[in-house]
């Protein structure tokens, strides 16, 4: 009987085998909406005009209007706080948007034809710091110039300026570490990169704190950079250009540090040397005196002359043009 009963239990398992429903795979087009990427560029100007000897305010901001007028859609700009009533001028007179925090000695300006978000008033009076912090097309910008001088303690001072300015931005919980961020500062103090380029020689006063009276940099003298390099932020234009566009004699003031993020989205920088009128220790483009008169390729056309500072180590005052290139579905 437990034969039969296993027999025909057997069968109707093979017959329910038979006539089980079975995936049949077939070849077909998988489609899918994938939206197409946009590609938009932002141009941005930084200029410092904070540091310009003799400053022709009306001169350098019919530069920055007519670098608004040819594809630059956001300046960031520091200048003497004597200026601010011409820069608001310019603004209302073009209708362009604006944002500044100021000291009584200078103003950062961010101005835009298109809407500023204005995030934190970065200020510190014991410290002597006011530093523009805005959001812009979903990039974070700091702008800001740090307190001349050349004492120990003026150059501590600006250490702690940048530090303060670190801990209230990218530091700070409220904002994403890893999102775009931009800081164009005048440092007012040379970096430890261009010092090692150049071959100018430092003291580290930790190693020997009993040099006495030397004619070299001494460490603090450049440690401002420090927590910028901390943060995992590039020296945009120590990263790009083997030979910076500086001769050996100026120093290099303003820097442009950037996060990761903005730094992978940067198109190659351009410095602006034609508008290298704005220092006293640039190179010029002047008319050749005797125009007509020489001989050779060239002839009447501008030739480049460089003329000495108005004192030792006097800045170039070079305006940066830099790129951010960003991607939407």
């Amino acid at each position: 009987m437990k034969r039969i009963l296993y027999t025909l239990l057997t069968v109707s398992c093979l017959l329910a085998s038979c006539t089980k429903e079975k995936l049949v795979m077939r070849d077909h087009e998988v489609s899918a909406e994938v939206g197409q990427l946009t590609t938009t560029e932002q141009k941005t100007l930084f200029c410092n005009l904070n540091d310009v000897e003799n400053i022709d305010i009306s001169s350098a901001l019919d530069y920055v209007n007519a670098q608004m007028n040819n594809g630059v859609e956001l300046v960031l700009l520091l200048a003497p706080a004597s200026t601010i009533d011409e820069i608001d001028a310019l603004c209302e007179t073009n209708e362009y948007n604006k944002a500044l925090s100021a000291t009584d000695k200078v103003v950062a300006y961010a101005i835009s034809k298109n809407p500023l978000t204005e995030l934190r008033d970065v200020q510190n009076s014991t410290l002597g710091l006011s530093a523009l912090f805005f959001d812009y097309n979903s990039t974070y910008y700091i702008v800001a110039s740090l307190i001349k001088g050349t004492t120990e303690a003026e150059c501590l001072q600006r250490t702690e300026q940048v530090s303060y300015i670190i801990s209230e931005t990218i530091d700070k919980s409220e904002y994403p570490g890893n999102a775009k961020w931009v800081f164009a500062l005048n440092m007012n103090a040379v970096s430890r990169i261009d010092l090692e380029k150049y071959g100018r020689p430092y003291t580290d006063v930790e190693v020997d704190p009993e040099v006495g009276p030397t004619s070299e940099l001494y460490a603090w003298q450049f440690a401002c950079h420090a927590p910028l390099l901390a943060n995992n932020l590039t020296d945009c234009v120590a990263a790009q250009f083997m030979n910076y566009p500086y001769i050996a004699t100026e120093a290099r003031y303003d820097f442009l540090y950037a996060s990761p993020m903005a730094w992978m989205a940067m198109l190659p920088l351009e410095i602006d040397k034609s508008a290298s009128y704005l220092s006293a220790g640039a190179s010029l483009l002047q008319e050749d005196e005797d125009d007509g008169e020489g001989e050779g390729e060239g002839e009447g056309e501008d030739e480049p002359i460089v003329i000495a500072p108005v004192q030792s180590g006097t800045p170039a005052v070079y305006p940066i043009i830099f790129t951010l290139k960003s991607e939407e579905r």
